[in-house]
C-alpha cells in the first residue's frame, strides 16, 4: 500500500468516527460534535485534520461556541487561542495539546532487546507488578499513559521479576490506540520502544492500524514513536473551561 492510499485509509477511519465524509476535511472551518458522554465536563476535544477542526464538545457549550464562530465570520478554525481571545484567558482552566502518530505498512523499526530483560504478554497475575510500577510515576504520567492489563492487548518488559516498562492498547476510531509507561529508573534505555513493537505485532495480526498519541511537550514519548517508525499525522487540543 502506498503512502497516499494509507493516508486515505486513515482519513476514512476518522471520517467514520466523526460521522462525516473525508471531503469535509478539505474544507476550512470547524465541525462541532456534541457528545453526551462529555455533558457537564466543560471539555472540548479538537483534532485538526487537513483544513478542518473536528471538535467533540460538552453539549452545554455548543451555543456559546457557535456564537464565537459566527461573530468571527468566514470559516474559522476552532482553537484554544481563539477561545482565549473570545472569552478571556481566565475562562480557560487547562489546555492539553497532543500529537497523533500512525504506523505506515512496513515501517516498524525494531531493535535488539538488551541482555537481562524479558518481553512478554501480560496476564491478570501481573496486576501487582503494574501497581508497583505506577507508584514510581507521577499521577499525570499514569493518567496520560492510561495503561491497563485488561485492555485488548497488554505487554510488559521485565528485569528479573520486576515489571519496568508496560504498554496496552484498545480499539479507538477503528485503530488500536497505544499507551506506554516506563519506570523512571529504567528510562532512556529504549524499553518503551520494545513494548511498542510488541503491541504493534499484535495489532497487525488483528488487521488493525497502530495509533500512538502523546502530549506535544512530552519529548521522550514522541521519541519513542519516531524511533519505532511511526509518522506524525495530526495535532490535537483538549480544552477544559472553568465552571
Amino acid at each position: 500500500m502506498g503512502i497516499q492510499d494509507f493516508s486515505r485509509q486513515i482519513e476514512s477511519l476518522w471520517a467514520d468516527h466523526f460521522g462525516c465524509s473525508e471531503k469535509d476535511f478539505g474544507h476550512e472551518g470547524t465541525s462541532l460534535l456534541p457528545r453526551e458522554s462529555l455533558r457537564g465536563s466543560n471539555i472540548i476535544h479538537i483534532i485538526y485534520i487537513r483544513k478542518r477542526a473536528m471538535a467533540e464538545i460538552d453539549p452545554i457549550l455548543q451555543a456559546g461556541i457557535e456564537r464565537v464562530l459566527k461573530d468571527l465570520g468566514g470559516s474559522p478554525v476552532l482553537s484554544s487561542e481563539l477561545l482565549q481571545r473570545a472569552w478571556g484567558a481566565a475562562r480557560i482552566a487547562e489546555v492539553d495539546a497532543g500529537l497523533i502518530f500512525h504506523l505506515r505498512p512496513g515501517e516498524l523499526v525494531r531493535a535488539e532487546l538488551a541482555a537481562g530483560f524479558i518481553l512478554r504478554r501480560l496476564t491478570p497475575a501481573d496486576q501487582a507488578g503494574l501497581d508497583a510500577l505506577r507508584k514510581s510515576c507521577t499521577q499525570y504520567e499514569i493518567e496520560d499513559a492510561s495503561v491497563e492489563i485488561d485492555h485488548e492487548i497488554a505487554w510488559g518488559c521485565f528485569k528479573g521479576s520486576e515489571l519496568v516498562a508496560v504498554g496496552s492498547a484498545y480499539r479507538r476510531n477503528g485503530c488500536m490506540d497505544y499507551g506506554v509507561l516506563t519506570c523512571p529508573e529504567y528510562r532512556g534505555q529504549g524499553l518503551a520502544r520494545h513494548v511498542v513493537c510488541a503491541l504493534t505485532d499484535d495489532t497487525l495480526e488483528r488487521g488493525l492500524i497502530p495509533q500512538y498519541r502523546c502530549n506535544r511537550v512530552n519529548k521522550p514519548s514522541r521519541r519513542v514513536a519516531e524511533a519505532a517508525g511511526f509518522t506524525l499525522f495530526y495535532t490535537t487540543e483538549s480544552v477544559k473551561l472553568k465552571g
